[in-house]
């Protein structure tokens, strides 16, 4: 149990140290933001189907996750091209080192919730979001990529001129 908290402790202040934090003055527009949710929620959907690999009915989550990938690349690679611009603008070079670090960050921050959880909670609580994410149509998807961007975490805020009316992603 000690030795387990000292871990997490460790992780937890890695993660704190190599994240580009927001006490900079730096934010993103709201492109900028909905990106990073794309790529949250796809990384999430990665760490459900690698750790849990079949969802409640017994499906392999790998083609969902294949096909949901597949089906959405072009959303997926235009959010990783406005992240690679946004990097590319305050941090020099082509923005594809920081978007390898921002991916795998995500990866380890939704790999760290089954570590928290343990792998049977975490997949009887996720396990299905794949397949109930892969099942949206294009609309409904990106009704819940806006949604994300009032209720998840993300790199950086969203700049003040920027904040959108949350009353229209919530209809």
């Amino acid at each position: 149990m000690k030795k387990s908290f000292l871990v997490m402790i460790f992780l937890l202040s890695f993660l704190l140290e190599t994240s580009p934090t927001r006490a900079t003055s730096l934010c993103y527009n709201v492109r900028q933001m909905t990106a990073e949710q794309w790529l949250r929620l796809h990384s999430e959907l990665m760490v459900i189907t690698v750790s849990c690999g079949q969802n409640s009915s017994g499906e392999s989550l790998v083609p969902l996750y294949q096909n949901f990938t597949q089906e959405n690349i072009a959303s997926l690679q235009k959010a990783e091209a406005t992240l690679m611009k946004f990097y590319k603008d305050h941090y020099g070079g082509n923005g594809l080192q920081a978007l390898d670090k921002l991916r795998t960050r995500l990866g380890n921050e939704y790999g760290l919730k089954v570590a928290e959880l343990s792998t049977p909670r975490y997949c009887q609580q996720f396990q299905d979001k794949v397949e109930s994410i892969y099942h949206l149509t294009p609309t409904q998807l990106n009704i819940v990529v806006q949604r994300m961007t009032h209720n998840e975490k993300s790199e950086f805020y969203l700049c003040p001129k920027q904040q959108p009316d949350i009353a229209k992603t919530r209809q």
